[in-house]
């Protein structure tokens, strides 16, 4: 098999586990929606009579309109976590290398994306985060935000990249 024939082969194999991954992990967090016999279903798919899929995200574009590549210099590696911003906190100015889905469990989230602005995301919002591309989240409410994150990476990427000095986030943007 010529070396094209493999990279696509490895991408779609990663787009495969990547949903998966999504999907069982909802099912890990507790979304519980039975569907009894003869009720109507609008905003999912009914698999069974007891079961529904409700479609959180679907795309192949990031926040910023980015298509979304897959790192192909190494092993896939899909990693997941729960990140929690305390009240009146930010996260600092960082970058993701591979995509990142993420979905607001609680509260709201504000990102500043430097001159693309500013996106707010609220609880059940599901997004690509931007690629490569410096931002800062904040949570400028009393409460805490809680953000469910996956990341489709590979063993030789890091998921987030902390930008230390104004430079640094100047020359990625």
């Amino acid at each position: 098999m010529n070396n094209t024939k493999e990279k696509i082969l490895k991408n779609w194999k990663n787009i495969l586990i990547f949903i998966l991954v999504i999907f069982i992990i909802f099912l890990i967090l507790g979304k519980k929606n039975e569907v009894y016999k003869n009720e109507m279903v609008k905003d999912g798919v009914e698999i069974s009579e007891k079961i529904l899929v409700e479609n959180l995200f679907e795309g192949n574009k990031t926040i910023l309109g980015e298509e979304i590549s897959y790192p192909t210099k190494s092993s896939a590696k899909i990693s997941s976590a729960i990140i929690t911003l305390s009240p009146e906190t930010e996260t600092g100015w960082h970058l993701h290398q591979s995509p990142l889905f993420g979905y607001i469990m609680e509260g709201e989230l504000v990102v500043d994306y430097g001159k693309e602005g500013q996106k707010i995301y609220k609880e059940g919002d599901a997004f690509l985060e931007a690629l490569d591309f410096p931002h800062n989240g904040k949570n400028l409410s009393s409460e805490p935000v809680k953000i469910f994150t996956l990341y489709a990476g590979s063993e030789n990427s890091q998921n987030v990249i902390k930008l230390e000095n104004q430079e640094e986030i100047s020359n990625s943007k």
